[in-house]
């Protein structure tokens, strides 16, 4: 097995699903983790995990609610004062809510939790993912995207809510911010990938009762792991070039002021323009 030793990897919504497993996985080939999620006592245990096993690396928890901006960019305070540098970024927390809710920022749960949190995250995090080797940001979609239609904005309204629209749409907007930032980022050593983990048994949408436990559909046709050469005609089919409305954050709707994420000057790759 490949070693992993010295390199240090951010994984969002890291205690439990596909999270738990990259972590357990990074782990055990003696990565350093930054462990993030809202579990303080899932997160204590996989610490417990990485001694009894004798993990060569350093495992460090962060409990941070991604819903809200402000914890997020505590969280990347902390990640920057703590590591010099970060080898990968895993962009893996996601939820689905059954009922509108709304965030304290004002923004829909879903939007807010799987897509603005991880783009304001990646944003704050660049300079120290260029300072790696090879610096990976690897954000996980669905192929639940292709439901996402986006002919009236972004923004959902609680009168017309829907579930599944909801989350499509944030998984859509996850794979466009993948794409755009590999194009941004094409002349540094930092690489943007976007991954569809397939049929994967876990305890997502557990927060709306019941098991929680599902299998999020995907495919294995699905072509956005590369994010290659196909990348830009990817990009052109599911976005006019002229439009950029996703990489400010979330366009204002209904009287509402726009929602920015990322203002200019949180990076040095652009973004927030």
């Amino acid at each position: 097995m490949a070693s992993m030793e010295t390199r240090t990897c951010v994984i969002t919504g890291a205690t439990s699903g596909i999270g738990r497993a990259a972590a357990r996985a990074l782990g055990s080939m003696g990565a350093n983790l930054v462990l993030i999620g809202r579990n303080e006592r899932a997160g204590a245990a996989l610490g417990d995990l990485a001694r009894r096993r004798s993990w060569a690396g350093r495992v460090e928890f962060i409990r941070t609610d991604l819903s809200v901006q402000n914890e997020v960019r505590a969280l990347a305070q902390t990640i920057i004062a703590r590591h010099e540098c970060i080898d990968i970024l895993i962009n893996n927390a996601g939820a689905r809510f059954d009922r509108y809710e709304e965030s304290v920022d004002g923004i829909e749960m879903t939007f807010a939790t799987n897509h603005l949190s991880h783009f304001l995250l990646t944003c704050l995090l660049l300079d120290r993912l260029a300072r790696a080797p090879e610096g990976r940001v690897i954000t996980v979609g669905s192929r639940s995207h292709a439901a996402a239609s986006v002919d009236s904005g972004w923004r959902m309204e609680p009168g017309s809510y829907d579930r599944r629209l909801a989350y499509a749409r944030s998984k859509l907007a996850n794979i466009l911010f993948a794409c755009e930032l590999a194009d941004r980022l094409g002349q540094t050593k930092v690489t943007s990938n976007a991954v569809d983990p397939g049929m994967v048994a876990t305890r997502f949408a557990k927060n709306n009762g019941g098991t929680g436990v599902t299998a999020q559909r995907g495919g294995n046709d699905c072509s956005f792991g590369g994010l290659g050469t196909g990348q830009r005609h990817f990009r052109k089919i599911l976005l006019p070039e002229d439009d950029n409305r996703f990489i400010r954050g979330l366009p204002g709707s209904g009287g509402r002021p726009p929602v920015v994420v990322a203002e200019r000057g949180d990076d040095g790759f652009g973004f927030g323009k």
